[in-house]
């Protein structure tokens, strides 16, 4: 590549020196340049020429702080945020959209000049997209999963972790190492935190983020401030979880996941499960008008007894509380289909294999999803458990003989079982 460059650079000089004389073609010389170009973008920071753009990359890739062309891509993905991070967080469809609004508001500069970005508290279910949602924000505003920082708060449960977090005082142990937090934010400035289970940590650690949400800066255990302002802030938490689930059930819905006294009681066999999980009829309210998901505000307002328990009144008020959905099966099968489009980028990228998938192993895996609680979380569960392992051992059988099939098609038989079938493009 190096070769490939110098070569370009000789011709470019070359060029030049006929230009001296009135022999330049303009036109080459512009085509040179858009090669030598190219050439500087596929080779990892490979500058023929130092300059200001140039320096202004490096250190941004260093410091994570947005340049030029980057702080435009920054705000052209603002503008199309939800529409993006709704193709992979399913069925959090007006969570996400208000989390785009209040960052839109804060990118154009009429919000709060003081406080980050953005702080925000996803409540709701295990497993429907809390944490991918803090994984999404972090690649499609800086760039990458590198700018999050995720801290499990189940670890700070106790007064004296503040320290683990802001770094320790002069004359403390552990002093001059920084904080979990402020360093991560020192270091990356532009990027996005995620407070993991943040209701399990200590009300002293809490307090903590008092001047951080207000104030967005923090002082560290060395004295330096701590700028917050460029950050988005996602907490998530599993309070008020059973309310969303029940305000969200349509009425004269069978809790599938709920064990029953008599097992015959409510459902006496899996035909009568598959039926209930594939019924298509419109719920309807006890007066028979159409039955509604709440809105957003009203799951909020339905929660927050739930969570004034564990939050003091004043720092509650400084977060945007996002109330997140239990999925239901429309949502489940998006998930199911988008895994398994992952399984065929896969295997198309790796083996150069087809995968087909008919409609039953859809409905198959949707069906086992819905009979656990744990969300999207179960979707892999099934795949990895049920599908891969087969897959994986016919492909190492298939590149033992050197003899890989072209088509991999999955499909339900006769006994309900998931099957793998091989065959070669006819």
């Amino acid at each position: 590549a190096r070769e490939s460059q110098i070569s370009t650079l000789g011709q470019i000089n070359e060029f030049k020196q006929a230009n001296s004389q009135n022999e330049l073609d303009s036109r080459v010389l512009l085509s040179l340049r858009q090669t030598l170009k190219e050439q500087n973008t596929q080779n990892n920071g490979l500058y023929s020429e130092v300059d200001a753009d140039a320096v202004a990359q490096i250190i941004s890739q260093w410091t994570g702080v947005p340049v030029g062309a980057m702080v435009k891509d920054q705000i052209t993905n603002l503008i199309t945020l939800e529409k993006v991070i709704s193709q992979e967080v399913i069925g959090q469809q007006s969570g996400i959209a208000k989390i785009a609004q209040t960052l839109r508001v804060s990118k154009a500069g009429i919000s709060n000049e003081y406080g980050p970005l953005g702080v925000f508290l996803l409540a709701g279910p295990s497993g429907v997209g809390k944490t991918e949602t803090a994984r999404c924000l972090a690649k499609q505003l800086f760039g990458g999963e590198k700018f999050l920082t995720t801290i499990n708060m189940s670890e700070y449960q106790e007064a004296h972790t503040v320290s683990q977090l802001k770094g320790s005082p002069p004359g403390y142990v552990g002093y001059g190492e920084g904080g979990v937090l402020t360093e991560a934010v020192r270091q990356r400035p532009y990027s996005v935190i995620l407070l993991d289970e943040v209701e399990k940590a200590h009300k002293d650690v809490l307090n903590m983020f008092y001047q951080v949400f207000e104030r967005g800066s923090m002082r560290d255990g060395e004295g330096r401030e701590i700028d917050f302002k460029n950050t988005v802030i996602i907490m998530t938490s599993n309070l008020g979880s059973a309310e969303l689930i029940d305000a969200c059930t349509p009425p004269n819905v069978i809790d599938l996941t709920e064990p029953t006294d008599d097992e015959h009681a409510d459902i006496e066999n899996q035909d009568q499960i598959n039926a209930a999980l594939n019924s298509e009829q419109a719920p309807l309210n006890e007066d028979g008008s159409p039955w509604q998901v709440p809105s957003i505000t009203a799951l909020t307002e339905l929660i927050k007894p739930q969570l004034l328990q564990f939050f003091a009144p004043a720092l509650l008020a400084r977060m945007q509380v996002i109330p997140y959905l239990a999925l239901d099966k429309e949502a489940l099968q998006s998930i199911v289909s988008l895994k398994l489009d992952g399984i065929a980028k896969r295997l198309a990228n790796n083996h150069k294999m087809q995968l087909r998938v008919d409609e039953t192993v859809l409905n198959k895996l949707t069906e086992q999803c819905q009979l656990s609680d744990s969300g999207a979380r179960m979707v892999n569960a099934v795949i990895e458990q049920q599908i891969l392992p087969g897959i994986a051992k016919s492909i190492l059988e298939f590149m033992a003989e050197d003899d890989m099939p072209d088509i991999l098609t999955l499909a339900v038989d006769e006994n309900d079982e998931i099957t793998a079938t091989f065959a070669d493009q006819a």
